[in-house]
């Protein structure tokens, strides 16, 4: 009787456990559903015996909340029980995220080998390995030690004389709390520029764009007279949601009157169903880029673009494939120079979100983005990026080691790079210290660029090459003993620039110091002038249709390119290769990744070291006439796009 009353009760005790475990796990799912990630994960992971699904649930909660290692545990558990193609890709992330490149890099390649459409396969034309840092590694990074809190602050953007940024930091207001990440609401904050760095505190941008739950990145605009910014849809204390009872998120723009926000508008440019998030506005406030995830990307979040006509915003366009990934491609910047920067982890790149930036080709098409490199990208997620109009300083996000909270705000200065002040050289001669021969160096509107900071500039080149064509016995003592004079007949140059052996100094061996010591850098590839960061194509390395060795006919330019690079052993080239538009993108991207390496090749075979080469493939996005797709050309036309271009990046 006593063991029949102790199985009854072990069988009681057991039911209750299930019943137990059953509404643990309910409540969980159903937190992670409607979108409560990191609540559902601690609730899930306490169960024993989950299912397949669930474990993935848990890693996909850790992942969505940028704990990566928490992500790899998980993922690691259940990598060998999936078929699904998007949890290898997850797999591979945080594996790179957490440093195990090699493992990461296996699982990338499984990845691409999985998924058969070329749609869904992971970029790869911006590897790391292949590509530059965004500029010099003299770039200062530094952790806004002042700013930043123990929670997540990420996005600054510039407005008067302060930064205002994202926060979910604690406020008077602060009471509600976002299951996804089991924290407080994010709001907009405000600091002076000037005062940030000597521990003042910011403070709410204004109570009247506070809303109940999320307000997001923003961006104002020219006159900073307009805000347009990212928040949930809600309308007061209602909760506007969509048909799956999800609260989306929406753009919204206000107005500031005598120094009082009006009360935020939805943009026409919103969906009910879909997230629209991250505005950034053009300078001229007629362009609008922004995030969303609405159907017809190419992945999850997509940038779209929309103009503004008639008082309102067209309908948006999604900004296509060379900027889209099937992963997140989100925070975009647009800077005054037309230049966009975005994040994405679509791209093989340093892991996680990494920065990237796209220019228009002519102003008119977006070529293929560029991996912004260190230190801007890291391991981890790096995002929300933006500059002052010189591009010499700015702001980005980062939850990379060393941090004071989850995301932080790093400031970054370039010091000599982009503080840029354009020389017009008129009328300008080389003279013959001794023989008092002067040799004209016919540039009568040559201009170049000169740094700010550092201030001396090669002239050896032109020395030279000018030199050689006259009665001067070498060129060595041409470069030795010339200097740098004026045609003082010309009345209308002016004082400064009339006496340029003043304002830019003498020439001595190899650089031209002036009074401020300046460097200009030009050289000079088989008698073409050739300034860093300029393009120069080289004619003869011209390609058979599909095909990517190199031909006799190129052998000669690329001994060019030897001799060039001998000549100047202190330089880095970019070797670029184009296709023309028949195929397809993605065999077209595999080709001029071919081609420029090939070429690579050849160049180390000649003795070139090759650290000093990078090379890149931009497979059709760079064409240099009418040829795209579906447009009838001749195969001449065709080969004209078929092309290798060096570029000098580095001294």
């Amino acid at each position: 009787m006593k063991n029949n009353k102790l199985i009854l009760l072990i069988l009681i005790c057991t039911f209750f456990v299930e019943i137990s475990f059953s509404q643990g796990v309910r409540k969980s799912l159903n937190t992670y559903t409607n979108l409560g990630y990191l609540v559902a994960a601690e609730g899930l992971k306490k169960k024993k015996n989950l299912s397949l699904e669930n474990k993935i649930k848990v890693a996909d909660s850790y992942r969505l909340n940028h704990d990566t290692k928490n992500a790899e545990f998980w993922y690691r558990q259940i990598i060998d029980q999936v078929d699904k193609p998007i949890i290898v890709l997850h797999y591979a992330q945080v594996l790179q995220s957490n440093l195990k490149t090699k493992e990461a890099e296996a699982y990338f390649l499984m990845y691409n080998n999985i998924v058969e459409d070329r749609d869904l396969n992971l970029k790869s034309v911006s590897m790391v390995s292949e590509e530059l840092p965004f500029m010099d590694q003299d770039i200062q990074i530094e952790n806004m030690k002042s700013l930043n809190s123990e929670k997540i602050d990420f996005s600054p953007t510039y407005y008067q004389d302060n930064l205002v940024f994202v926060s979910n930091r604690a406020h008077d207001d602060s009471k509600l709390t976002d299951q996804w990440m089991n924290d407080l609401f994010f709001s907009l904050w405000t600091v002076e520029l000037e005062s940030h760095e000597a521990d003042s505190k910011p403070s709410l941008l204004s109570e009247d764009l506070n809303f109940q739950y999320h307000e997001g990145p923003v961006t104002f605009t020219e006159d900073n007279n307009k805000i347009l910014f990212t928040g949930n849809d809600s309308k007061g204390k209602r909760v506007k949601k969509n048909s799956k009872g999800i609260m989306k998120m929406q753009i919204y723009s206000a107005e500031i009157k005598d120094g009082v926000w009006a009360k935020p508008s939805a943009l026409n440019i919103n969906t009910k169903e879909f997230d629209e998030c991250h505005p950034t506005i053009s300078a001229d406030g007629k362009t609008l880029i922004f995030a969303s995830d609405r159907d017809g990307g190419y992945g999850g979040m997509d940038l779209y673009i929309a103009d503004y006509t008639n008082g309102q915003w067209s309908k948006p366009r999604n900004m296509g494939e060379k900027i889209n990934t099937i992963g997140n491609d989100v925070f975009p910047y647009l800077h005054d120079d037309e230049t966009l920067y975005y994040s994405s982890n679509g791209i093989i790149g340093n892991g996680g979100l990494d920065i990237y930036a796209v220019k228009k080709n002519d102003g008119k098409v977006w070529m293929n983005p560029r991996n912004m490199g260190e230190p801007f990208n890291s391991p981890m997620d790096d995002f929300g990026i933006v500059m002052n109009k010189k591009s010499s300083e700015g702001y980005f996000s980062s939850d990379r080691e060393g941090g004071l909270g989850k995301d932080d705000i790093y400031k970054f200065s370039m010091p000599s790079k982009n503080e840029k002040i354009d020389i017009v050289l008129l009328n300008t001669s080389i003279q013959n210290a001794e023989s008092e021969a002067s040799i004209d160096l016919k540039s009568d509107l040559v201009v170049v660029e000169m740094d700010s900071k550092s201030t001396t500039k090669s002239l050896e080149d032109i020395a030279l090459e000018e030199a050689l064509k006259t009665d001067i016995n070498s060129a060595d003592e041409a470069i030795n003993s010339v200097a740098i004079t004026t045609n003082e007949a010309d009345e209308n140059i002016g004082a400064n620039t009339k006496h340029n052996n003043r304002v830019l100094g003498n020439v001595s061996n190899s650089s031209m110091t002036t009074n401020n010591e300046t460097t200009i850098e030009s050289y000079i590839f088989n008698g073409t002038h050739i300034s860093v960061n300029e393009n120069l194509e080289l004619k003869n390395i011209l390609y058979d249709y599909n095909k990517y060795n190199i031909t006799p006919a190129a052998s000669k330019d690329l001994d060019r390119v030897v001799e060039f690079m001998n000549r100047y052993s202190h330089i880095s080239i970019e070797l670029g290769s184009h296709t023309d538009s028949r195929g397809t993108y993605e065999n077209n991207e595999i080709l001029s990744h071919q081609r420029a390496q090939s070429a690579k090749q050849y160049l180390v075979k000649q003795g070139i070291d090759g650290k000093r080469i990078i090379y890149r493939g931009y497979g059709e996005t760079v064409l240099k006439n009418e040829c795209q797709n579906n447009v009838k050309c001749s195969e001449e036309q065709h080969q004209l796009n078929r092309r290798t271009e060096i570029k000098v990046i580095k001294n």
